[in-house]
Parts: C-alpha cells; structure tokens; sequence
C-alpha cells in the first residue's frame, strides 16, 4: 500500500493578502504586549482569511468544490480590501486574537457565492453570518496584560494595511503537532 492517497481531505477556501512591513511590525507590538502564555502566533506565511472552511473533504468531491470556487469568481476582477482593526473572539479559556476587514462588496459577494455554488454540489453549509478576519493568534487562558488591552482598544479602527487581491485560493490544512501546515491545492485568478 505505502504511498496511497487519504480519501479525504481538510480543505478551506481562502484569499492571502501580502503582509507589509508596517503591519508586520503592529504584529510585533502586539506580541511585545501579549504578557500571557500558553499562545500560538500564526506565522505571517500562514496569515489568510477563510471565505469558506469545507473541512474533511472527500477526495471525490474535490473537482465539484474546484469548480464551485471557478463559477465563484467567474467574471470577476482583482479589488482592495483594507486590513482594519485588531479585536478578539472567545472566551477567558480560548480565545481568537484578529485583525478585521473593512467592509468589502466583492469579498461578500464571493463568499454568498461559494457557499451558494457548495449547496449546488452537496455541501451542508450553516447559517453563520461572514465575518472576514485574519486570525493572528489563538490563545489558551487569555490573561492579557493592560497595555495588551489598551492596545488593541485603542487600535480597534486603525487602518493596518491595504492590499490588492487577485486570486483565491484553495488549500488544504493538515494539523501538525506543531500547529497547521497549509498547502495550496489550486490557486483561482480574477481578471
């Protein structure tokens, strides 16, 4: 047997903005203030923001989920978004540390689209308004320091970067002990 293929895989549906330095570097900051444990960073090479997470997928469906994403972008351009804000998710046990996004027709709309297009082809979506976000950190027994607090408060609509996109991606996601490794599985460009 050896080498065979898993007959499912833990696919998403994403776009990768590119991180500037002057977000990286508010990153950085925020990491400076943390004060807590128990916290895993996103690697800037991982950050992305899911429009769609399909989860275990199986191997013969993923030309349907290709070509939902396809008909998803069919006809459309590359735009902006702006990258706005950092806040949190969760509660004291877990939580998700977060940069926002303006507020984007075209993403909007890509994401209504998937999530029409995957109904089309089989797949059980829930009802979960789209809240686009770029997960920073995940963190076990949040214990923020106050300058931590203050920080993002007081960072809650600052403008962190703005970014030009021009393709959506289709990954899939294997969890690693160390944390999650992503691969691009196909890239979808918009004209």
């Amino acid at each position: 047997m050896g080498n065979s293929k898993p007959l499912s895989q833990r696919l998403f549906i994403a776009i990768k903005p590119e991180i500037t330095p002057e977000f990286s570097e508010k990153i950085n900051l925020l990491k400076s203030l943390a004060g807590y444990t128990q916290v895993k960073w996103v690697s800037e090479q991982n950050l992305h923001l899911t429009l769609y997470f399909l989860g275990n997928t199986p191997q013969i469906k993923v030309p349907a989920v290709k070509e939902a994403v396809l008909a998803s972008v069919a006809g459309l351009k590359p735009f902006g978004i702006t990258l706005k804000g950092f806040g949190t998710f969760g509660n004291l046990r877990q939580r998700v540390i977060w940069a926002g996004v303006g507020n984007s027709a075209t993403l909007s709309a890509i994401a209504v689209s998937l999530k029409q297009n995957l109904e089309s082809v089989g797949f059980v979506t829930d009802n979960k308004a789209f809240l686009p976000h770029l997960t920073i950190a995940r963190v076990k027994y949040f214990l923020p320091t106050k300058p931590f607090g203050d920080f993002i408060a007081g960072n809650k609509n600052t403008i962190l970067q703005r970014s030009q996109i021009n393709k959506v991606f289709l990954f899939e996601s294997l969890l690693k002990p160390a944390g999650p490794e992503y691969y691009i599985l196909e890239s979808f460009s918009l004209y």
